[in-house]
């Protein structure tokens, strides 16, 4: 009884000692995490004299331009196309002729501008100029009519992307009307089918490149935008920096049945056993993962910001990850951070109310989070439904591709995108950020180990439904910075 009593007693003191320490550990850590520091890091800029109402009017009449992608580019409106291309030469001589912007795949357009120091490799901006389709949407305002009023300019494009196509040849115009040249090469690439993928556009430019042993510095396309830091935990506006964007695939799922009459069925139908895949599918899904994810480096970057509870979790992944990962997974917003999403888009089944189908399909999109690689996740999935007697295999092989490599947050061309962002506007925390989306970018990650995304964007709360959704607009004090967020890049290039 005596040797119990202490074995207990010493089991609570371990016990008491252990937590101590843990906590001491902890609360050291979190003394020691990086402090608040007012006084950002600037970068040299000229203020050039951009006139506001012809900016905005350049960027009105090029919403007016239908560049509407389609799947198959037969269906596309080339003349469209043809007209963007135009007013852009027209708007942006002086750019057009320096930089010898010609189209090259299709409509894309390539410029290059030498620099003034042939050592240093050169950077990549891109961006792209086709927008989605407004089918079923029941705008307030002409999606392609370029409205301005009090406060923003609407347009489909409006944000995704033409904003930033023009925001780019803004500076690159006014910078050599100012004599400007930068000292590394610059080049551009501006897409003419990113929303369908890029194939045979930025693809294809990509592939020119890598024959031509090209390799940037850094590569900035579309990505990140400012949005509230509430939703982190902090009280500063954030700018999210895509420093990786999550793979893509699309699965098709098969479920044979025997065809006949609707009056006479088997114990279970096509539709049935495909049902019973899809239940079976969303009740698993794909596992977290913290350790070393994009989203632990997006807090670990909040830390100096973070109120004392935050700052505690982000100081102390090691101890605290589970918690942080039971909390976001239970968010939908947070919850694709963490792991691989899958999403059931489109299912085709019978032809007839009273007939049974000889087949069923459905197509299962998944956005797979670095690390998770397409072989993977595809047994993962033909795994789950082995026994159900469905086929499983990739729907568009073409468009397969695993998750981005990890930009660095050490490197250059992040360190100079925060630092222009913050010149802007010194109240903005620039973060690393993890593009849940696909962008051109994805086509030139042989060509740098720094590949960078944002575009200078607000959106605040629900206000993410602009993107492919209706009355799409960007505010108009938000088109001017980000003219003003590319000149100063050229400045410090």
């Amino acid at each position: 009884m005596k040797s119990l009593r202490q074995v207990i007693k010493w089991t609570f003191v371990v016990t008491v000692v252990g937590l101590c320490s843990i906590m001491a550990v902890s609360v050291a850590n979190t003394i020691a995490s990086p402090h608040r520091n007012e006084d950002p890091t600037t970068v040299k800029t000229t203020p050039w004299p951009f006139d506001p109402p012809t900016l905005e009017g350049h960027l009105s009449q090029f919403l007016k331009i239908p560049t509407i992608s389609t799947d198959h580019p037969a269906e596309r409106n080339d003349e469209s196309f043809k007209q963007a291309v135009e007013f852009l030469s027209t708007t942006y001589p002086v750019a057009h002729e320096k930089l010898g912007i010609k189209m090259q795949a299709g409509f894309t357009l390539v410029g290059h501008w030498p620099g003034q120091d042939p050592s240093l490799k050169p950077v990549l901006l891109m961006a792209h100029y086709d927008v989605v389709p407004v089918t079923n949407q029941n705008w307030s305002r002409n999606p392609f009519g370029g409205e301005i009023d009090e406060d923003f300019i609407y347009g489909r494009g409006a944000i995704d992307d033409k904003s930033s196509v023009l925001g780019i040849l803004e500076a690159v115009e006014m910078a050599i009307k100012q004599g400007f040249q930068p000292q590394r090469g610059i080049y551009l690439v501006l897409g003419h089918n990113e929303e369908v993928g890029g194939e045979g556009g930025a693809k294809q430019v990509a592939a020119d490149f890598k024959s031509s042993n090209l390799e940037f510095e850094f590569v900035l396309d579309e990505g990140g935008i400012v949005t509230e830091g509430s939703k982190l935990g902090i009280s500063k506006n954030v700018a999210l920096i895509g420093i990786a964007e999550k793979g893509y695939m699309d699965l098709e799922l098969v479920a044979k049945g025997v065809p006949g009459h609707s009056s006479m069925p088997g114990p279970e139908t096509a539709i049935g056993r495909l049902a019973r895949a899809i239940h079976r599918i969303e009740t698993n899904p794909f596992p977290t993962r913290f350790d070393g994810s994009v989203f632990a480096m997006t807090l670990e970057s909040l830390i100096p910001y973070a109120p004392f509870v935050q700052k505690w979790a982000a100081s102390n992944l090691w101890l605290s990850a589970p918690l942080i990962t039971a909390k976001m997974s239970r968010n939908q917003a947070t919850n694709a951070f963490l792991r691989t999403a899958q999403s059931f888009t489109l299912t085709q089944g019978g032809t007839k109310a009273n007939v049974l189908p000889a087949e069923a399909r459905a197509n299962l999109n998944l956005r797979l989070l670095p690390g998770d690689t397409l072989d993977w996740a595809e047994s993962r999935v033909r795994q789950l439904v082995e026994d159900l007697e469905v086929e499983v295999k990739q729907a568009n092989p073409p468009l397969s591709l695993n998750a981005s490599p990890i930009s660095p947050t050490e490197a250059f061309g992040f360190r100079l995108i925060g630092q222009a962002i913050r010149t802007l506007d010194p109240s903005i925390v620039p973060i690393p950020y993890l593009v849940l989306g696909a962008t051109d970018s994805r086509h030139f990650r042989d060509l740098s180990p720094n590949i960078y995304r944002f575009l200078f964007a607000s959106m605040f709360a629900d206000e993410i439904s602009w993107i492919h959704g209706v009355d799409e607009r960007i505010r108009r004090s938000d088109y001017q910075r980000a003219v003003r967020f590319y000149s100063t890049l050229l400045q410090n290039l």
